[in-house]
Order: C-alpha cells, then structure tokens, then sequence
C-alpha cells in the first residue's frame, strides 16, 4: 500500500457504498490497509527554512485531529475519532497552526486562563537572562507580529510555524488503539477504536524565525533562541490528544538512551514548582 493516500482510505474509501447500499470494500480491510501504510519521502521543504527540530514520539504514540466527526455506530471495525491528513499526499501532517497554538498556549498570555500566572513563570525560567522579565513582549513579539515599540511587524518579519511532516519511522507509521470510558459503574465498558502515529516515529517541526528587538536595537531573543525555547516546550509539553495520558510526547530524534517522561497527570502546579526548584540549584 505505499502508493494509496491514506486520509483518502480513511475518511472517503472506508464509507463508499454501491449502488445497493452495500459498502464498496470490507471495513476491515480497508483498516488494515491503512495500517500496513508506508511513508512517502515526497516532501519539499520551503527554501530558507533555516530552524527545525526533529522529535520522535514515544509510547503509546500520537493522536491528532481526534475531533473531527469519523464513526459509524453499526460497525464495530470503524475508529470512532477522526485524524488529520496532509490533502495532497494524504499522509499524516501537524499542521502548523496547530504547532502555534499550542506554543502559545504555554505562555499564559490570554484572558481568564487557567495557570497564568505559572505558565509565565515556566516561560520566564526557560529564557536566557537577557528576555527574563519581559515573556509578554516576547508572546506578541512571536504570536502576535507587535514589536516591542507597538508597532506592527511586516509580513517579512514576523514568524511562521509550518505544518510539521513525518520524515521517517522505526517500524510502523500508524497502529490502532482503544480508550475505554466506563460511563456507568453498572455497565460493561465499550471500547472506543482510534488511530494512532506509532511510536518511533520522527516528525519535523519547521519554523521561519526572527530576532526579537528592543527599541534601542538590542537583540532581546534570538532566532536560534527560540527554536530552543520551543524545542524545550515541546519536549516538556507534548503535542495532540490525550497528552494528560502520555499521548503526544517526544525525545528528541538524536537521543540513543530512552528519557522516562514525568507523568502527566501531576498538576500543572507541582511541575512548576519543580521548574523553579531546578533552576534555583543551577
């Protein structure tokens, strides 16, 4: 199956009935086509991209696009979540807005959020001495294309966050899994089906960064700064569905002995407090 799209397979092939009303291909089948999936190396990298970071899920993977509708409550063989898929290829993608947003939800900048405070507090302990202090002109310096003297960024100079590709796979590309929510204690639980990138899989986060200047003209995060920044982020935060179950977590693609990822499930508090005694001891 190296040549067949899987988003195609998935959101189009799986539900195509003939003209008896009979669907066109077993459920089954189709799912174990898109499972058996190769990679298709086809993607060409926009010229002067020049900050990327290469990160390789861990177990049990990762599920993105969960919320688009994708079940049919008389067959037991469909997954019941969606998933996201580049259109042309049909292999799976991150899309790059996806990358922002979850950056910047990590900066606790926005209105009513919970955790603001110490989500500024991580932000602030991840920068380099010279940005410590000033995280809100770096979030709209980044997310929002304002300098720091109010004016606004050109379209030139302002950051852009790629969709974020599969370059390669240690065995498979996708794999199955299940959830199973136990609604009533009287009640036998149903499975929920979901598809899943397999663990041992490299994606590539791409970005077109900046300088971020003072109004003196001093530099106050380089461009290379926050791509570690973001590096730094993504390895502690993790990315897609479930992330609060180990879904959606990384190494980096480089790392030969394996990091035991700290639980999920700990408070956003706690962790900060862990964050602010590592950097004390420093």
């Amino acid at each position: 199956m190296s040549n067949a799209n899987v988003g195609w397979m998935f959101y189009k092939e799986a539900f195509k009935k003939l003209e008896d009303g009979n669907y066109a291909r077993d459920m089954k089948t189709v799912n174990d086509d898109i499972l058996n999936a190769e990679l298709l190396n086809t993607y060409h990298f926009p010229n002067g991209t020049h900050h990327a970071i290469a990160l390789k899920t861990t177990y049990p993977g990762l599920v993105i696009g969960s919320g688009y509708p994708h079940a049919l409550k008389d067959n037991k063989e469909n997954f019941n979540f969606g998933f996201f898929f580049d259109h042309t290829t049909g292999m799976p993608i991150i899309p790059g807005s996806t990358v922002k947003g979850v950056l910047r939800s990590l900066f606790g900048q926005n209105k009513n959020e919970r955790h603001k405070a110490q989500k500024k507090q991580l932000i602030d302990s991840l920068l380099p001495e010279k940005a410590q202090g000033k995280v809100t002109a770096i979030t709209k310096a980044i997310f929002e294309g304002i300098n720091a003297d109010g004016t606004r960024q050109s379209p030139y100079e302002r950051d852009i966050f790629l969709d974020a590709y599969v370059i390669k796979k240690e065995n498979k590309l996708l794999d199955d899994d299940s959830i199973t929510p136990h609604a009533n204690p009287f009640k036998d639980p149903v499975p929920n089906k979901m598809l899943k990138l397999a663990p041992g899989v490299t994606i590539r986060f791409a970005f077109e960064l900046h300088d971020i200047v003072d109004t003196n003209g001093e530099t106050i995060l380089s461009a290379d700064e926050k791509e570690e920044l973001f590096l730094k982020l993504l390895l502690w935060h993790g990315i897609g569905a479930k992330t609060n179950v180990g879904y959606g977590q990384f190494v980096r693609d480089d790392t030969k002995t394996s990091i035991q990822v700290e639980r999920r499930h700990q408070s956003f508090g706690r962790k900060i407090k862990v964050v602010k005694k590592a950097s004390e001891k420093k």
